[in-house]
């Protein structure tokens, strides 16, 4: 894979349930070979340096917590949280905390 430098447009931000960002980003016009190191990108972690073209960078700001570094527990309460926003059925807390338990007696279950 190679490194990929253009520019682009941040066209959409997002609010995700774990506190992170969405973005939509358009690039300009690409030849097919640039596409396709577009999209095997698809899905990795990268590094992102955004430098807006309008204005003269003050100073950089570093944003050091990495995808890789949210906690299983993190990750499984953000699935929890989507699930229940689906069904919609009473307080998140209540809903966690039930889900949790039979996850813990599943394996308690499991124990000789």
């Amino acid at each position: 894979m190679n490194t990929i430098k253009t520019q682009a447009q941040i066209t959409r931000i997002s609010s995700r349930v774990d506190g992170g960002l969405g973005l939509g980003i358009v690039t300009p016009e690409l030849t097919t070979t640039e596409k396709a190191e577009f999209m095997e990108l698809h899905n990795q972690l990268v590094d992102l340096v955004i430098t807006p073209l309008d204005f003269a960078p003050e100073d950089t700001v570093a944003i050091d917590a990495g995808l890789e570094g949210k906690s299983p527990s993190q990750r499984l309460r953000a699935v929890l949280y989507v699930l229940w926003s689906q069904k919609q059925t009473g307080d998140f807390e209540v809903y966690y905390r039930s889900q949790m338990e039979k996850l813990i007696e599943h394996f308690k279950n499991k124990l000789d």
